[in-house]
């Protein structure tokens, strides 16, 4: 009787439309919380150079990420060129923002980065502590805005959203770098064999970090940088827009909204981040449509980015098939 309900499984898009509506209905939210006439007057009225600012400094926030990918790669030896590291973060850019889950660029990222004479466990080790170094700038920021805004985030009930994620972040990497821990992956090769054996060449390849102390302090300083240029970008956008608030609540205010961001119930933050600016930056004098405007040119800045990433991806696959051809033709 109840056996086409046991087999009965949804579909697996399911998950990522419900994530999709959930965003969207988000954003729809904030725009119920401003006049239309309002926010309609607010864009017409923007102040195309500095959008052009604003998109400059999220070009130049992308080069410095790569930076930072490069440092890291080259710290497990991984002797990558820097134009190729480039390419690569403007591709995972395009997968990470078009697929569901965030992380698809960054799987993307890995299997690029074997090309370059890099085992697959050091590619993901890699990209996962890129990741890891620039939410740790996040909450670094992040904390100093929790300072000044500890108060207001209280009354909102928006602060356990911001500290689940920032102990989750601080904490993790005590116990996924100690030693002792390490040696109970070894448990994996004796009971899993070959996928366990898998495991633990990955972990060993995570755990290589830890005696590579000045590269990655040294990229640690670079995403602070990265951060704060990023931060300069969504201000252009703000500026183009006429908002009359000091930089200093965007180094503030932003990372905090990061923070809530990587809560997994909506696609990239779609609606999460929407729902921050409109909440935050009205605190500090900003407009309700200014915020939302910021927020969605910040979103198109990087919408801009991943269809270069596409474009790159689109001319990587077709010159390999061209040079297949040509190479099947002299066989």
């Amino acid at each position: 009787m109840f056996a086409p309900l046991a087999s009965f499984r949804f579909p697996k898009y399911i998950l990522p439309v419900l994530k999709l509506l959930l965003g969207l209905f988000m954003i729809a939210f904030c725009v119920r919380q401003i006049q239309w006439e309002s926010f309609i007057e607010t864009l017409a009225s923007v102040n195309p150079w500095f959008v052009i600012i604003g998109l400059v400094l999220t070009l130049i926030n992308m080069i410095i990420a790569s930076l930072r990918w490069y440092l890291l790669l080259h710290a497990l030896y991984i002797k990558a060129a820097f134009t190729r590291v480039v390419k690569l973060l403007f591709i995972g850019m395009f997968f990470n923002i078009f697929l569901p889950g965030g992380f698809a660029g960054d799987i993307v990222r890995s299997i690029q980065a074997q090309h370059e004479g890099s085992s697959f466990e050091d590619a993901i080790s890699s990209v996962f502590t890129d990741r890891l170094l620039g939410l740790f700038g996040l909450v670094f920021f992040a904390v100093i805005g929790l300072v000044f805004q500890w108060n207001s985030l209280r009354a909102s009930g928006l602060l356990r959203y911001f500290l689940i994620p920032s102990a989750f972040v601080c904490i993790f990497p005590i116990f996924f770098y100690n030693r002792r821990v390490m040696k109970k992956f070894q448990v994996f090769t004796t009971y899993f064999g070959l996928v366990g054996q898998k495991m633990e060449e990955l972990y060993r390849s995570f755990y290589k970090y830890r005696h590579r102390s000045l590269p990655v302090a040294v990229v640690f300083g670079i995403t602070l940088f990265n951060h704060l240029i990023m931060f300069a970008s969504i201000y252009a956008f703000a500026l183009s827009l006429d908002a009359q608030v000091s930089f200093v609540y965007f180094m503030l205010f932003l990372p905090i909204i990061g923070i809530l961001s990587m809560v997994p119930v909506t696609i990239g933050g779609l609606g999460l981040r929407e729902f921050g600016f409109v909440f935050l930056f009205p605190l500090v004098g900003m407009t309700k449509a200014q915020a939302l405007g910021s927020s969605l040119f910040f979103f198109m800045a990087l919408i801009s980015i991943a269809f270069i990433g596409g474009f790159l991806y689109l001319y990587e696959t077709l010159t390999g098939l061209m040079t297949l051809e040509r190479l099947e033709k002299k066989i």
